[in-house]
């Protein structure tokens, strides 16, 4: 997913216990400016900000909670 820079819909990932990581360093934008990210207990939840934060517009509706709470 390191290419993927735009999603024509909502971006939903979560339940994946033995998710570390989330590449997505060109993804910008959201046509329907959705995000959630949650109930990925192994994903630091700085990471998962850290995506949300670029995205361009910033997403109206944000869900990004249950991710692990620190970042090494």
């Amino acid at each position: 997913m390191p290419l993927l820079e735009h999603v024509a819909g909502f971006l939903f990932i979560s339940g994946n216990p033995a998710l570390e990581a989330l590449e997505l360093p060109s993804f910008v934008h959201a046509d329907y400016r959705a995000l959630t990210i949650r109930g990925n207990p192994s994903l630091p939840q700085c990471a998962v900000e850290e995506i949300a934060a670029r995205l361009d517009p910033p997403v109206e509706s944000l869900t990004l909670d249950g991710n692990l709470g620190t970042c090494d």
